[in-house]
């Protein structure tokens, strides 16, 4: 079972930093006099498309490397990925370096991926759908 609360937990993790900002919406707008960003409407949607863009094309990505160097090592690296786009994110003071937070985070989102082939790996064939379902389920609840 820890195979699966990691995969799980990790996965939660990432989706939460994703998609927690688009929710932070009214206050990125406000002028950075008031403590905003004082981002407009465009570039609040750029950084949310790259963030989801970024998901695409790492989740192609991820496949092949979780065959080649397993979805535990994968998964591993996909968070570390994460981090510095969370603290670009934090420390935001305009719109280029928000958008760049957003864009490393979104390539993290990708632990869709490895969460599905680790859990696959380590339970057996009769089960491994409910599992693949909860854990799925239980990440996109960030």
């Amino acid at each position: 079972m820890r195979v699966f609360w990691a995969a799980t937990f990790g996965f939660f993790c990432t989706f939460f930093s994703v998609f927690a900002p688009a929710s932070l919406g009214p206050y990125l707008k406000k002028p950075k006099i008031d403590g905003g960003l004082d981002l407009d409407k465009d570039e609040l949607s750029l950084a949310g498309n790259l963030a989801v863009s970024g998901t695409i094309v790492m989740r192609v990505l991820t496949g092949p490397m979780c065959d080649t160097w397993g979805a535990r090592k994968t998964f591993v690296l996909l968070l570390l990925i994460a981090i510095p786009g969370m603290i670009i994110l934090m420390t935001a003071q305009g719109a280029t370096s928000f958008i760049l937070g957003r864009f490393i985070i979104g390539l993290s989102l990708a632990t869709f991926v490895t969460c599905q082939v680790w859990c696959s790996q380590f339970f057996e064939r009769r089960i491994v759908g409910t599992v693949n379902a909860t854990a799925g389920g239980w990440g996109n609840v960030g």
